[in-house]
């Protein structure tokens, strides 16, 4: 096999041969520099080229003032710097939802204390009315019973009852018969329908037959 000559320096000994894109085969040293002008090339083409020098003026532009006369010197420049130094107006439909919400708190009212009056009201699913029989038990397991004469419902929605106690007529009753007892004295204080259990409504006997009455006048003496 004969040895390869290089095309371009007709050179017959080289590390590395290498072949052109024609096909001829060069040597290391002429490919070598044949890829730093093709780099060359293509790096003066990428480089833009700055557009020629012009030797005329550029042209000026003049502000046209609008009507009205002519201020001392130097008046329109103070007036415009003025002007722009004023931070621009922002309406209320334009403002942010965090300014919006940032407004100055205002204090809750105290509630006043009051009470109202009612012949019937609904408590956890019942509804009591004047009338009904409900329970009570005290400390040491003892069951008391007792009419309802009115409600009460305070600032808080809080319901009460004014209560009529009802005597057993026969000592330690079993359950409640309208037969066995008597309407007694009236309660001092108004109870809180949380600690009443509801018995029955009105019992139709001739000794609960009585129209009980609470107005506000005969309420107000429970006010704090």
């Amino acid at each position: 096999m004969e040895d390869p000559i290089c095309s371009v320096c007709e050179a017959d000994s080289s590390p590395i041969w290498r072949r052109a894109e024609e096909g001829k085969v060069i040597c290391l040293e002429c490919y070598t520099n044949h890829k730093k002008v093709e780099k060359a090339v293509e790096s003066s083409t990428d480089t833009p080229t700055p557009p020629p020098f012009s030797s005329s003026p550029a042209p000026t532009t003049t502000r046209k003032r609008k009507g009205g006369k002519r201020g001392p010197k130097g008046g329109g420049a103070t007036s415009e710097k003025s002007s722009s130094s004023q931070p621009p107006q922002v309406s209320n439909q334009q403002q942010g939802r965090r300014t919006l919400i940032k407004g100055r708190p205002m204090k809750a009212p105290t509630p006043e204390p009051h009470l109202q009056t009612s012949n019937s009201v609904l408590h956890k699913g019942t509804v009591y009315e004047v009338g009904d029989i409900v329970s009570l038990l005290d400390y040491s397991g003892g069951i008391y019973y007792s009419i309802i004469r009115g409600f009460l419902i305070d600032q808080y929605a809080t319901h009460y009852a004014v209560l009529k106690w009802v005597l057993p007529k026969t000592p330690n009753p079993t359950h409640f018969d309208p037969r066995n007892f008597i309407l007694g004295p009236d309660d001092d204080e108004p109870r809180n329908l949380d600690i009443l259990d509801f018995i029955c409504h009105s019992p139709n006997s001739k000794s609960f037959r009585q129209s009980f009455t609470l107005n506000y006048e005969t309420a107000a003496k429970w006010l704090p």
